[in-house]
C-alpha cells in the first residue's frame, strides 16, 4: 500500500533531522502527505451495520504526528540545542530502559519496607550515576544524620 509506505519513509526520516530547516522540509513533506492521502484515509467499511475507518491504524498515525506537530512537541530537542547549545536526544529510550530497571527492583522486592525500598531505588541510581557522592556522605544523608 503506497500510502503507508510513504508515511513510513517520512516517520523513517525523522530520526535524521538536526536543524530547524530540515523540520520544515519534514513537517511541509508531512502535511503534503496528509493532502494527497486525505480521501483515501477517509474512506470507511461497513463491520456489523456500523461504519468504521477502513485504514484506523494510517488515521491513527496521521492523527497522533498531526497532534505532536500543532502541539509542537515533535522537534523538542531541536528546540533544546538551540536554547542550551549541546547536542539532543531525539528520543528518550535511555531514560526509559532506566525507569524499566527501577520497575523491576521494586517488583523484584515487594516485600520491602518502603523506607527500604527508596534506599534500594537510591542505590541503584547511585551505581548508574556518572558522578556519584561519597557513599559515607549517602549514608548518612539516608539515615538522617546530615
Amino acid at each position: 500500500m503506497k500510502c503507508a509506505q510513504e508515511i513510513l519513509e517520512l516517520s523513517k526520516d525523522l530520526t535524521y533531522i538536526t536543524t530547524r530547516k530540515e523540520k520544515d522540509m519534514w513537517i511541509n513533506a508531512f502535511y503534503k502527505w496528509k493532502d494527497t492521502w486525505q480521501e483515501f484515509l477517509r474512506e470507511k467499511t461497513e463491520i456489523d451495520g456500523k461504519l468504521v475507518t477502513k485504514h484506523k491504524k494510517l488515521v491513527s498515525t496521521k492523527n497522533a504526528l498531526s497532534r505532536l506537530i500543532e502541539s509542537e512537541t515533535l522537534f523538542t530537542y531541536l528546540e533544546m540545542q538551540e536554547i542550551y547549545g549541546g547536542i539532543w536526544p531525539k528520543y528518550n529510550n535511555h531514560i526509559e530502559s532506566f525507569n524499566a530497571k527501577l520497575k523491576d527492583i521494586l517488583r523484584n522486592h515487594k516485600g520491602l519496607k518502603l523506607e527500604r525500598r527508596i534506599k534500594a531505588i537510591y542505590w541503584a541510581c547511585y551505581h548508574a550515576s556518572e558522578a556519584p557522592q561519597d557513599p559515607k556522605e549517602i549514608i548518612e544523608i539516608m539515615e538522617g544524620r546530615r
